[in-house]
């Protein structure tokens, strides 16, 4: 048996944005949402789709991200739950859309970090809605 990982991280881009910040309101909400991927047979690779929305009480911010996944071990993908392998694999972009997040969000108002989540917690396949006025997320 070769000791090689499952997957190897290819890269994210940002597929589309609908950034609204005019008004100077609070963060009052974020949803975090990743449908299942799609899996490329010919070059083995893994397409998450994940769509993070950041509300600013009423002005809506949406971010739709692509990450790839080059696939070493297809057993693993296949015998796997689709649940845990889209938070598995979000959990390696999760990092990088923090940030582009903070990013897009940051002018001469402070951004938006999304907090250290622990995702397995989550249905990443279905909307997670996280209402900062309450500490646990919404069901939706």
């Amino acid at each position: 048996m070769q000791n090689f990982p499952k997957y190897d991280f290819r890269g994210y881009r940002l597929l589309k944005a609908n950034l609204s910040r005019v008004k100077d309101k609070p963060i009052t909400s974020f949803s975090l949402f990743s449908q299942k991927g799609v899996y490329n047979e010919e070059n083995h690779i893994y397409e998450l789709i994940t769509e993070v929305t950041v509300t600013f009480t009423d002005e809506v911010n949406v971010f739709v991200f692509s990450s790839g996944y080059k696939i070493n071990d297809l057993e693993w993908l296949e015998v796997m739950a689709e649940q845990t392998v889209i938070n598995e694999l979000f959990s390696t972009v999760f990092p990088f859309i923090r940030e582009k997040v903070f990013e897009f969000t940051s002018d001469f108002r402070p951004g938006f970090m999304i907090p250290v989540l622990d995702i397995t917690k989550f249905d990443l396949s279905k909307k997670v809605v996280f209402n900062l006025n309450k500490v646990e997320p919404l069901a939706n």
